[in-house]
């Protein structure tokens, strides 16, 4: 069967960069605070860059090979079958799960300015819209990850915007620099505190690898694959270090539960 080569260059980025701002950010991130407090930024600094080394690697097999089957074929094709096998149901099984708990999570955000209907609604709704996009083929599928992935972004700039324009300008507001040191430690928790944070910071990296499995339906893979990979994982990191960053100058790390997402704590707060 003929693939439909039709992604740009855009929808590359696109798709990578809606894979991963997500539940692992929005919601993990209190977890990750909890776990190491302020040096979570480090943490998320660091799991960009060991993220960007991994990157950098799969473009270039994605370059020599733009198939479909990505790093399932790769390492298929460097160790073995069994290697490929694992591989590929490994991975399998992390996106069987990995919808699931966005739903759930996307569901929960939902529920918090809608309380009347249930969490179990909006997951079932949002499942069911993402199992007809897929269906529909792939250009329709780039096209609306693309536009939901600019809506992330966007909100996520606007929160850098409103942070920062709270820490310098707005005199009542509760933002401050010092909020990083006057609550305790950098290091909350030690180094044990911070590697157990990189945990669910790693995780929030997945989906990274996306532009590789979309290789195989690339307009021109060879230009498009190694500037979008590397591209992608900076505008991410820069991301995710200014957001984590502004959100710990609102929000005292203390505050950051993990039964809520801090994001919404912190423009809780912003909102006054």
């Amino acid at each position: 069967m003929e693939l439909d080569r039709s992604l740009k260059a855009r929808h590359l980025t696109m798709i990578s960069v809606g894979g991963v701002i997500g539940a692992g950010f929005f919601l993990g991130a209190g977890a990750a605070i909890t776990r190491t407090g302020p040096s979570v930024v480090l943490a998320y600094l660091a799991g960009g860059i060991i993220t960007l080394f991994i990157m950098v690697l799969l473009a270039e097999m994605a370059v020599a090979k733009p198939v479909s089957g990505s790093f399932e074929h790769y390492a298929r094709t460097a160790f073995g079958p069994w290697c490929g096998f694992m591989t590929g149901w490994t991975y399998w099984l992390a996106f069987l799960i990995g919808p699931a708990s966005e739903a759930i999570a996307a569901g929960t955000f939902l529920n918090m300015w809608f309380p009347g209907v249930p969490v179990w609604l909006f997951c079932l709704v949002i499942a069911s819209s993402l199992t007809v996009i897929n269906m529909v083929g792939v250009h329709f599928f780039g096209e609306v990850e693309f536009w939901l992935s600019l809506v992330k972004v966007v909100a996520l700039l606007a929160f850098i915007v409103a942070g920062c324009y709270s820490l310098g300008l707005d005199t009542a507001s509760p933002a401050r620099i010092s909020n990083l040191t006057d609550n305790g430690s950098f290091f909350s928790a030690g180094i044990p505190g911070f590697l157990g944070a990189m945990l669910m910071v790693i995780f929030s990296f997945g989906g990274t690898e996306a532009i590789g499995t979309a290789a195989g339906e690339s307009e021109d893979p060879q230009r498009d694959i190694p500037k979008t990979l590397r591209g992608t994982v900076v505008r991410i990191l820069l991301l995710y270090v200014g957001s984590m960053t502004v959100l710990l100058f609102i929000l005292p790390w203390q505050q950051a539960g993990i039964s809520s997402s801090p994001y919404v704590e912190a423009a809780g707060i912003l909102g006054g």
